[in-house]
């Protein structure tokens, strides 16, 4: 299936490490090398190399490279490989300066390249039901929709304090808006474009933290399956103690319900209830594992577009309206 033999992750935190076993396992035979600036302190492996040098990176000629680090630094860095020709994975958000993306896209848009961005909740089996019950109208014509995400920060980010976690410092890309950034690239990809935002977004626990441990938005979005105007709810935190994150979309001939958690998706009209699907052994791993089998697909049929870049820099535009609402006690932005 794969004919790729040479391939650069690039950050060896808990995604980039995420991204080792899941390229180990996918493409058991590919030459793997990790940049990272812990690299004198890793001992390497047959199937991998460390190095903290950017010229053995141009000598082992990567032909795709998943880009781990920092959010600050992901463009940076895909700067540097898209010059080397690579196909290009990076970690979700794609970065945190929209002028950034602006002027990547710019330098970049002619070349031959898959750059493809990490909002891998679209490879999850009971998102994809989920959504695809909506655009078949089991549910009727969509009039509402509910999206709540929120986990314990220290739970999540076990074995870590707060501070020292990416989750809780603004500089790194820290904050519920941007980490928890998932649940806004769901909205638009199941329910259609975000076409204005109202929000507020603050610190309201005691975690050591310099970030929004909260965020809670109203969506106005133009509904892909009737072109009408849908108000959608979207709650983020990493507050809470039970960890939640599902997914309620309301029509006029029933609900559906996602929960995320349990992996189980419901149908529920005015007599009944029923259960779509679930799927109990779905394990999180395997959204990164037909993520990367997806990029690699793209790359091997020559798909090279720029439609997972676009749709992530949405997401920031999103997310640059929602601050600017916060900032505004609430007043309506448009995105």
């Amino acid at each position: 299936m794969f004919g790729l033999e040479r391939i650069l992750i690039w950050g060896l935190g808990s995604a980039g490490s995420r991204h080792v076993a899941i390229v180990q396992r996918v493409m058991p035979k590919a030459g793997i090398l990790v940049y990272s600036r812990r690299a004198g302190e890793l001992v390497a492996s047959d199937s991998e190399e460390f190095t903290a040098s950017l010229e053995r990176v141009s000598e082992f000629q990567p032909q795709i490279a998943i880009v781990a680090n920092e959010a600050p630094l992901h463009l940076k860095t895909a700067d540097i490989l898209a010059e080397m020709g690579c196909h290009i994975l990076i970690e979700k958000p794609v970065d945190i300066d929209l002028e950034r993306c602006y002027r990547f896209f710019e330098r970049h848009r002619q070349r031959q390249l898959v750059i493809q961005v990490g909002y891998n909740l679209r490879f999850i089996e009971s998102v994809r039901v989920f959504r695809e019950s909506i655009k078949a109208g089991k549910i009727g014509i969509v009039t509402s929709a509910f999206f709540q995400v929120g986990q314990f920060l220290p739970n999540w980010r076990n074995q870590r304090d707060s501070l020292e976690s990416v989750t809780g410092i603004r500089a790194l890309g820290g904050g519920v808006l941007l980490e928890l950034s998932h649940e806004i690239d769901s909205v638009e990809w199941i329910l259609g474009q975000i076409e204005w935002v109202q929000a507020w977004e603050g610190k309201t626990s005691d975690l050591v933290v310099d970030v929004e441990d909260l965020a809670c938005l109203v969506l106005g979005v133009r509904c892909a399956t009737s072109d009408r105007e849908i108000v959608v709810s979207l709650t983020m935190d990493v507050t809470s103690h039970r960890a939640t994150r599902n997914y309620t979309v309301v029509g006029t001939a029933g609900t559906v319900y996602c929960d995320l958690m349990r992996q189980e998706v419901t149908l529920f009209s005015q007599h009944e209830q029923s259960n779509l699907e679930n799927f109990p052994e779905f394990d999180k791993s395997d959204a990164y594992r037909l993520q990367l089998c997806n990029f690699v697909d793209r790359i091997e049929h020559g798909e090279y577009s720029w439609d997972s870049f676009h749709t992530s820099v949405r997401v920031l535009e999103v997310i640059d309206a929602a601050r600017k609402s916060a900032k505004a006690s609430g007043v309506r932005m448009m995105v």
